[in-house]
This record gives structure tokens, C-alpha cells and sequence, in this order.
């Protein structure tokens, strides 16, 4: 096996860019927004129905790659799997549309060219425009040249690669699972009020006495409390420019936020530690923090909580000044048990009254204390949901940190085996 199939070529001889397809003005049809897109991540997983009036087009199969900046540069590149056959949908106008040529490349292999560092680092090189509306120019990655594998060996190194892409997407799903699992337990209990009761059956719908209160009907033996009551808050640390530089120190910041309300690794920013960095503001694994600050239109980033699921390469983290810490000061309520308190859709509700801005929105920090909460007087209940709660946390946990060298393992592969540097093995007899 040796690299003499291999050719030089051109991306536009085995690449269709921005292939032409139709979309009747007017007609509803998905679509897939940038905000869509995350960083290095294969799939999109979400679309929107709305009213075709221009953008980009493509159909399942394609490569959807952003040009303009930051996009392109945070890797903003994914491969479409989530229309029907035949189906045409449409995107932001500053998606690059990449489709493999039949008979030349594959799907994958065409999605893999596009995040390889030698295609990106043209791509984001050849970028022109005002600064914060620069745009990668087409004819400069149309023009890249790459060592093409025969299609037969191209199948055999994006499979590689889509193992390793697919086992990330199957972790993050069973992530969700966690997720809602938690919080499906804790709405039962803490909201729905049909924890088990002494005999093991749904309190509410048992009969379980309720009294009345402020928020409306409670267990007896429950009290309205004040967030103020079992939480303390520590502000972030308010950064320089000038101590952002390569450190085996990072900050947590509201890029760390995804727009779905999860915690994620990229956004994490390497900064330099200085005297004026207090213990208080350093982030352990499953400490809680809450958005302070946001700069998407729908408030969508303010006032979400997110745990800290992984340090990541970092031997330290340490809070942003566009993030709160949340500690919790009674020892009756885990940081587990609050996350899922803040997790609440009315936790969400209440702190979006007390944001305000326009471009920028900001919230206003002490007024969280006032969030009110029914809690257990009793501190069985909060000691028995933490341990429901606990394990399944930390499995999350650990599945990030996996999902982070599987990442890794592919970034270092990808290069290896698009160059043929590493060859894969191949079933001649086929």
C-alpha cells in the first residue's frame, strides 16, 4: 500500500460550493441558524421552520461551513443529517455549502477536508473585510490543494474519524438522559410535591396534607425560603486584557454557557494569574455559577445556572466577571440539590425580571436572594434527592471529560490521516 493512488488536486475539481438548489420564496422550510452550529462538533441537532425569503441552501449530506468571523475561527463547520430525502433547507447567508462530487469524494471526507487544519488555516488566512464582519473569500479555498486518497480509502479514514465523532454524539445524548433525569426527579418532588411518603406512595396525590402559602398550596412541614436564606454569592473577577496569555490557568466564562442551558468546554479563556486574584474566586469541579451578563437576542444565556462538569486541561479555574459563584452556606442543601433548584424554569423566569440592557443585558445579582423556594423543614428529603442527584452528576462529569479525549484523539488524527502520514489498513480483496 503506498501513496501513489494518491493525487494533488484542487478543492473545486472534487468539491460542488454553494451547489444551486431551489426554495419557492415564501415557503416554509427548516432552517438551520449559525447560533445552531457548535464549535468542532460534527451534527446539528436543531432547526427552526420559518419562512424561506434567501440564505444559503443544501441538502442532507452537505457541509455547512461559517466564513465570517468569529465563526469560522471558533470551527462553526457541521455536516447535515437532519433533513428528509430530497429535502432542501436553508441557512444563514454566511454558510459556505460544501457537497461531495459522486464518484470523486465521500459526504464525510468532504466534511472532514473542511475542519482539517491545513483547509481552515487558508480559509481563515484569506478572510477580508472591517474588523468583526470579515468573510473567508471563496475562490481562495476553492483553489486549496489537497493529496486525495482514492475513494476507497477515503470511506476507510472518515469512518475512523465518524466512529470517533459518532461515540462523542452518543455521550452527549446520554448527558440529556442524565439531565432530564435529574431534573424529572427533582419536579416530582420539590414542585409536583409527590415525594414518597412514609408508606412509599406520592405524597400530593395521596392525600398528603397541604397548607396554604404565598406561592400557593405546600406539603405541611414545608416553608417558603428565600434564596438569601441558604446562599451566598461571589462575584467573578474582573479581568484584564492584558492577562489573557497561554496559562495552564483559565477563566469560566459565559461562552462556557450554551444557549440549551447546559455547561460547555469551549469557552474557557487562558489568563494569567495575578495578586489581585482572591482565593474566593477560584471554581472547583461541581461548584454552580449563574450568567450575569448576555449578548444573545433572547436573553437566552442571563440567568441560567450551569455546573462546572470538567476543569478540562486546566489545573485551575477561576470565575469571569460576567459570572456569579453560588455557594451554598447551609450544610442541609448540596451544591447538587441547588443546581437543581436554579435549574428550574421559574428561577429562569424570575431572574429575567431583573435583567436589564439592550445590547448588553445585565441582571441584577442581590435580586436572585429574594427567589423564593419550598423546601422541606425537615432535612430528609433534601439529604435523600442529593443522593439521587449525586451520581448522576458525577457520571455526567465523567463523560464530558471522555467526550474531551475522544475530541483530542481525533484532532490529532484527522491531520495524520488526511496526509497520509498514518495509513489505514485496507481490504484489498475489495
Amino acid at each position: 500500500m503506498s501513496c501513489n493512488e494518491w493525487r494533488e488536486i484542487k478543492l473545486d475539481e472534487i468539491i460542488e460550493f454553494n451547489p444551486k438548489e431551489s426554495i419557492s420564496k415564501g415557503k416554509y422550510a427548516k432552517k438551520i441558524n449559525m447560533d445552531m452550529l457548535k464549535p468542532f462538533y460534527k451534527y446539528v441537532n436543531e432547526y427552526a421552520m420559518e419562512e424561506y425569503k434567501g440564505g444559503s441552501k443544501f441538502r442532507n449530506g452537505d457541509t455547512i461551513m461559517a466564513r465570517i468571523t468569529p465563526c469560522l475561527e471558533n470551527g462553526k463547520t457541521a455536516k447535515v443529517t437532519l433533513l428528509n430525502k430530497n429535502e432542501v433547507g436553508f441557512g444563514s447567508t454566511e454558510f459556505i455549502v460544501l457537497r461531495a462530487k459522486e464518484g470523486l469524494t465521500t459526504e464525510d471526507y468532504v466534511y472532514y477536508t473542511a475542519i482539517s487544519p491545513d483547509v481552515r488555516d487558508i480559509a481563515i488566512k484569506s478572510m477580508t473585510g472591517t474588523s468583526g464582519r470579515q468573510r473567508a473569500q471563496i475562490n481562495v479555498i476553492q483553489n486549496i490543494n489537497i493529496n486525495l486518497p482514492p475513494l476507497h480509502e477515503q470511506k476507510a479514514i472518515a469512518k475512523i474519524l465518524s466512529d470517533l465523532d459518532e461515540k462523542i454524539e452518543i455521550n452527549n445524548r446520554i448527558n440529556k438522559v442524565l439531565e432530564e433525569i435529574a431534573q424529572t426527579i427533582f419536579k416530582r418532588w420539590f414542585i409536583d410535591f409527590e415525594f414518597p411518603n412514609e408508606n412509599g406512595e406520592p405524597y400530593k396525590s395521596s392525600g398528603g396534607e397541604m397548607v396554604e402559602s404565598e406561592l400557593g398550596p405546600i406539603p405541611k412541614g414545608w416553608d417558603l425560603v428565600e434564596l438569601g436564606q441558604f446562599i451566598e454569592i461571589i462575584n467573578g473577577y474582573s479581568y484584564k486584557s492584558s492577562e489573557l496569555m497561554e496559562s495552564n490557568t483559565a477563566l469560566l466564562t459565559i461562552k462556557n454557557f450554551d444557549v440549551t442551558g447546559n455547561f460547555k468546554i469551549n469557552g474557557f479563556k487562558e489568563i494569567k494569574i495575578s495578586e489581585k486574584v482572591k482565593e474566593k474566586h477560584y471554581l472547583e469541579l461541581f461548584d454552580v455559577v449563574i450568567a450575569c451578563t448576555d449578548l444573545t437576542q433572547n436573553a437566552e444565556i442571563i440567568g441560567n445556572a450551569i455546573m462546572v462538569m470538567t476543569k478540562s486541561k486546566y489545573k485551575k479555574l477561576i470565575a469571569s466577571m460576567d459570572i456569579i459563584k453560588i455557594v451554598p452556606k447551609s450544610k442541609k442543601i448540596t451544591q447538587y440539590t441547588l443546581y437543581m433548584i436554579l435549574k428550574d424554569n421559574r428561577f429562569k423566569k424570575f431572574a429575567l425580571g431583573l435583567t436589564s440592557g439592550t445590547t448588553v443585558l445585565h441582571l441584577n445579582k442581590k435580586g436572585i436572594l429574594n427567589y423564593k423556594v419550598a423546601l422541606p423543614i425537615d432535612s430528609y428529603l433534601l439529604e435523600k434527592i442529593s443522593c439521587f442527584i449525586e451520581p448522576l452528576i458525577k457520571y455526567m462529569s465523567e463523560i464530558y471529560s471522555e467526550n474531551e479525549r475522544l475530541s483530542q484523539l481525533r484532532d490529532t488524527l484527522l491531520p495524520k490521516l488526511m496526509s497520509g502520514e498514518i495509513r489505514v489498513p485496507l481490504d484489498e480483496s475489495k
